[in-house]
């Protein structure tokens, strides 16, 4: 039994020896995984950042966007009421230059009557 006990403390030692080589590698892993780990969150932290900022950025463009559409609109009612109050400003020119034409025609059309009427002996010397 004397043997066999320094069989089983021989096999015991390699047995310890083997543990303490895998907790070592366990404990390098595990020191390696930490290390990833960290990196891994330091990295969504920034892209969570970025995700935010992407956001704002984004309502920002949607607001500038809004106020854009806001004044497109605005600029295309004051055009449409300019444009309207130009072409009434050009009818009731048209109308007015209408109304002249006619009572230049009638003022020549009564000269015309006068002269016809006027006899050269009428006329002094």
């Amino acid at each position: 039994t004397g043997r066999q006990n320094l069989w089983l403390a021989k096999d015991l030692r390699e047995k310890i020896q083997e543990l303490m080589v895998a907790r070592q590698d366990m404990a390098k892993d595990n020191a390696e995984l930490k290390s990833e780990l960290t990196t891994l969150r330091e990295k969504s932290s920034r892209l969570k950042s970025n995700v935010l900022v992407y956001e704002r950025r984004n309502q920002a463009f949607h607001d500038t966007l809004a106020r854009l559409e806001a004044e497109d609109k605005y600029g295309k009612q004051a055009y449409d009421e300019r444009k309207t109050r130009a072409y009434n400003d050009l009818n009731d020119t048209a109308a007015k230059v209408q109304r002249i034409n006619q009572q230049l025609q009638t003022a020549r059309e009564d000269l015309y009557m006068i002269k016809s009427r006027i006899r050269p002996e009428d006329i002094l010397p």
